[in-house]
């Protein structure tokens, strides 16, 4: 486990480096509204989901920026935006975290607006929340959902007279001043409500550690087969996907865009909170304990659940996820659960299951 824990901090390490030198064009959650996508294989845009279709925020005109240092923050790079997918239960606060950066230094965007957009459950307009500022270097906001206050954050709070209902929504922050993006999934549920969690890294991937060649050549992996099929008659008895995955918070766009592709059904991709992954400083066991926990703590437990690796059956049993519906890729060792070969195994199996109540 340690020889594990160790490789995964020199992954991690190795992968931000790699993101953060691809600089020559945006990740893909950033670009102007009504941009054009280019081809996934050479930017990775497309929408965050769970709306699918990428509708663009039509006659936004950009803003002065307040301060005129800010040029010089813009000009060490294309923005490297990024908003975190979020869970909630529908009584507590709905706060909305992004972090605002550009160029291959992650320069910080300072005390500069940020408006905040929402489409209700995918509907087909976009309805205007507020507007919030970003933090100045050594902020002092409070940490929210694990994130701390570096700087060029944002915390923005729905009003409580304008918070989303149960569903998934999609929230997309616009810099006010050049109009670059970062899109989030909000995902509001109540207790009881079906889930399933799965691994990306070799569990969903064509190996574990792929993710590091492919970002260096500025492509996707693959997916194992049958696996975005076998997840799609899941989500179509009911059960809304939660991809758990250890990686750094700045490959949250390349992980979405991996799923996107690959075909596999629209839902909240929870990263590390930190810049440089769970590989540094803790586990990714440690890490899913605490995704798993915090679904507990506003009543929600996972049906099913999917990984590769002893770190992942640690996690799904200390859950308490039932052993018979924890699914483990080609695991070899001593766990709890059930080990499969390929997803097209267990295609027929899902596909025959009720809708979930």
């Amino acid at each position: 486990m340690a020889f594990r824990s160790a490789m995964n901090a020199c992954m991690y390490c190795a992968l931000c480096t790699l993101a953060l030198a691809r600089c020559a064009s945006p990740p893909p959650s950033v670009r102007a509204p009504g941009q054009a996508s280019p081809p996934p294989a050479q930017t990775f845009a497309g929408s965050a989901g769970p709306c699918g279709d990428d509708l663009p925020l039509a006659g936004l005109a950009p803003r002065a920026f307040r301060h005129r240092h800010t040029a010089l923050v813009r000009s060490a790079g294309p923005a490297r935006h990024r908003a975190r997918d979020r869970f909630l239960s529908p009584t507590e606060a709905q706060v909305v975290v992004g972090k605002f950066a550009y160029g291959t230094m992650d320069k910080d965007l300072h005390d500069e607006d940020v408006d905040v957009f929402v489409r209700r459950g995918c509907t087909t307009s976009w309805e205007k929340l507020g507007s919030a500022t970003t933090t100045s270097e050594g902020g002092h906001h409070p940490a929210v959902d694990g994130v701390e206050d570096r700087g060029g954050q944002v915390f923005f709070e729905i009003p409580p007279d304008r918070a989303l209902p149960v569903g998934q929504h999609l929230v997309r922050l616009v810099v006010a001043g050049d109009l670059t993006v970062a899109d989030a999934t909000l995902l509001v549920l109540a207790p009881g409500a079906p889930i399933f969690v799965s691994d990306v890294d070799g569990t969903l991937t064509s190996s574990e550690y792929v993710e590091v060649l492919k970002t260096l050549e500025g492509t996707l992996p693959e997916a194992h087969p049958g696996a975005a099929e076998a997840f799609t008659a899941l989500a179509s008895k009911g059960y809304r996907p939660i991809y758990l995955t250890a990686r750094p918070e700045l490959l949250l766009g390349r992980t979405r865009s991996f799923l996107q592709t690959r075909g596999f059904p629209p839902g909240l991709v929870r990263t590390s909170p930190r810049t440089f992954g769970a590989g540094v400083g803790i586990t990714a066991a440690e890490f899913k304990k605490s995704e798993l926990a915090a679904l507990a703590a506003i009543g929600l437990q996972p049906t099913f659940a999917f990984g590769n690796t002893p770190s992942d059956a640690e996690a799904y049993a200390h859950a308490g996820v039932e052993p018979a519906r924890r699914f483990f890729y080609r695991l070899e060792g001593t766990y709890t659960g059930r080990r499969f070969e390929s997803y097209r195994d267990l295609l027929p199996e899902l596909s025959a299951l009720a809708k979930a109540q």
